[in-house]
């Protein structure tokens, strides 16, 4: 796969004769696009045969949408990428359908206000956070990608704090839901930090020994 998308970038590169810079910026563009559609096919998979497919689908979204304006820890290769990127949402899909609810709605609340201001402030010092095959140097599309960051944000924290409020409160609720949008958040801002970028790390080493041996 990896071979595959090296003569993609470079086909795509020579026809319209870019630099190598830029052709590392497509290569990683293509990279960013498959891992993408596996992942959701996987993640669509694994929710209908498992009973958490509208989970899966709020946690793909709220970490795939708010990524592609933050930035954040990437692992070094596509395999490390899938294998990460679908454990870890896998994980917090089924826990937001089967274990966080078990909190109820008003500890749910807390945590929305709670982590939905430090994912805010979290993003307000880091936001965005360049690939090193993608830099960033323009001051107007910084100032695009901070925007629409803490647009999603808002979005995204709002819906989670009425979808948990308590049943009866609104003709629409889903604590499940709620917990999805905001683990899949809180997920996509931690990885913008150092512990963030160690930990993604720290799993695509364990990945790639258990792969070894």
């Amino acid at each position: 796969m990896e071979r595959f998308l090296d003569h993609l970038a470079d086909t795509i590169a020579e026809q319209f004769h870019y630099t190598e810079d830029q052709r590392a910026v497509v290569r990683y563009g293509l990279v960013a696009l498959l891992q993408t559609v596996i992942i959701f096919f996987l993640l669509v998979v694994l929710g209908l045969c498992f009973g958490f497919f509208p989970q899966a689908l709020a946690v793909f979204f709220s970490v795939v949408l708010l990524r592609r304006q933050e930035g954040g820890a990437h692992a070094s290769s596509l395999t490390g990428c899938l294998i990460l990127s679908g454990v870890v949402l896998t994980a917090l899909a089924v826990l937001s359908r089967y274990v966080l609810p078990l909190m109820g709605s008003p500890m749910a609340l807390l945590l929305t206000a709670v982590l939905g201001a430090g994912c805010v402030l979290v993003s307000w010092k880091l936001v965005p956070v360049e690939s090193p095959n993608k830099p960033l140097r323009d001051p107007k599309k910084i100032a695009r990608l901070r925007r629409n960051t803490f647009l999603l944000l808002a979005v995204y924290l709002l819906l989670a704090f009425v979808l948990a409020l308590p049943e009866g409160t609104l003709p629409f609720s889903s604590l499940s839901i709620s917990l999805s949008i905001l683990s899949g958040t809180v997920w996509q801002t931690f990885t913008l930090t150092k512990p963030g970028r160690w930990l993604v790390d720290t799993m695509e080493n364990l990945f790639r020994r258990l792969n070894r041996s």
